[in-house]
């Protein structure tokens, strides 16, 4: 996040900005995404896991999640582009062309 402060900004972050060479690198913070993580959680501990086991199940599962949605999205984009191929935009016929009827 920056904040900007008459023609100044400061990084508001846990990892400070890198000068390199009179420019300013800003570095991405890497943000974990717990959108499964209770989930993955609550599917491991019913399968039994608990300990150590729990976590390295859990890292195995939750790096997987990522891999697994982007392929949803590809395919979703997929049949997305593949249903507007050739589209036509019935409404015109079905209320009428308002331009037309004046």
């Amino acid at each position: 996040m920056l904040r900007m402060t008459k023609g100044t900004f400061s990084v508001v972050s846990k990892r400070p900005p890198v000068l390199f060479k009179d420019m300013l690198i800003l570095l991405p913070v890497k943000k974990e995404d717990p959108a499964f993580a209770e989930e993955i959680l609550q599917d491991l501990i019913q399968q039994g896991f608990s300990g150590e086991k729990l976590l390295a199940e859990f890292k195995k599962v939750n790096r997987k999640v990522r891999p697994a949605v982007e392929k949803l999205i590809e395919e979703a984009d997929k049949i997305a582009k593949a249903a507007s191929t050739n589209y036509v935009d019935p409404t015109d016929d079905i209320f009428g062309d308002e331009e037309t009827e004046a």
